[in-house]
């Protein structure tokens, strides 16, 4: 379903139409009111590198399962809450014990404030905007070429108030485990080229923290690109696998035989015809980039059907190891 999203941005009131999400279309608004008291919410707003961590100390042997049922008992994660952050802390303690470097050798936490406003009307009368800044959690294995790097990306916030169990907690899991299976495959060998591990914040909210975090790949490395995961596993669903951009077609193709040699499901159905997500970020500045993601024909994400956890998890294996392989196998080709 598309709907108008109104943006103030650099104090200009501009409109534009814009899906963020797996294939849903956001009732979204901005204008000059969006952080008076009547609108905007008081919560405090959390970083993940700013809380204590809680989480256990063996998250690097939890299965994709184990990671969806972790984030889904935090609730939902929508930009700037508490649970936000804390799922923030388990991205970096899971790559930590994987021993997956931070992506400077450094921090794992990466800042961003977002460029635009909005304002969210949301089920009940209920309105959500956010102000302050954010953080992106991201983290790499160093190749032996790092002037080159492949991004796999996916957004760890929800939809306000929605649990986001395949959007997108199933990205976000299957991410993560594949960092891991990368990591164990490598061990203390380099790979040809950097593999970037970003865990995107605020895709929810206009792109936010893949846009921001853009800028700083595009000033490390002068070859990129990058594959996003963005609602992953829904059970009797295929991936939309399609896209119109031709800089990523030699990309989308490669990709797609090492999915279709697991059997993983695949459509015809062009992703961005429905939704975007982070992707979008890397296209819009001239980059290869693809979206891992299900063919969804009705509304599903950003709803409480959202809440229930009915994913396949045979599937979601089925991408990861597809994707590993390409990884793998295409040893350091850039697209």
């Amino acid at each position: 379903m598309k709907k108008k999203v109104v943006l103030l941005s650099a104090g200009l009131l501009s409109m534009s139409l814009l899906l963020t999400g797996c294939f849903q279309k956001t009732n979204t608004s901005s204008n000059k009111d969006t952080t008076s008291s009547s609108v905007a919410e008081k919560n405090k707003v959390y970083l993940s590198s700013k809380i204590k961590s809680t989480n256990p100390k063996n998250l690097s042997t939890y299965s994709v399962k184990d990671l969806v049922q972790y984030f889904y008992n935090m609730g939902s994660r929508e930009i700037g809450n508490k649970s936000n952050a804390v799922a923030g802390t388990v991205i970096a303690d899971y790559w930590k014990e994987s021993n997956i470097d931070p992506y400077d050798g450094k921090t794992y936490y990466y800042k961003f404030t977002p460029k635009v406003k909005m304002r969210y009307d949301l089920p009940g009368g209920r309105k959500f905007t956010f102000s302050g800044e954010a953080e992106n959690i991201v983290g790499k294995i160093k190749g032996k070429d790092s002037t080159k790097a492949v991004v796999l990306s996916a957004h760890f916030d929800t939809w306000p108030g929605v649990k986001g169990v395949l959007d997108n907690t199933s990205g976000t899991a299957g991410m993560m485990y594949l960092a891991n299976r990368l990591k164990e495959f490598y061990g203390s060998e380099q790979p040809p080229i950097d593999i970037v591990f970003a865990a995107f914040n605020g895709e929810e909210y206009m792109l936010a923290g893949s846009s921001a975090f853009y800028e700083t790949l595009n000033k490390d490395y002068p070859n990129f690109y990058n594959v996003n995961l963005d609602c992953i596993g829904k059970k009797g669903k295929a991936l939309a696998y399609n896209s119109d951009n031709k800089l990523s077609q030699s990309l989308l193709e490669t990709v797609k035989t090492y999915l279709e040699a697991q059997k993983v499901k695949l459509s015809d159905l062009n992703y961005d015809d429905q939704g975007t997500s982070d992707h979008a970020s890397f296209l819009e500045n001239g980059k290869a980039a693809i979206v891992i993601g299900n063919d969804l024909g009705s509304k599903y994400v950003h709803t409480e059907k959202d809440n229930e956890l009915n994913l396949d998890y045979d599937e979601i294996q089925k991408i990861i190891t597809g994707l590993q392989n390409f990884i793998v196998e295409s040893n350091g080709k850039m697209y």
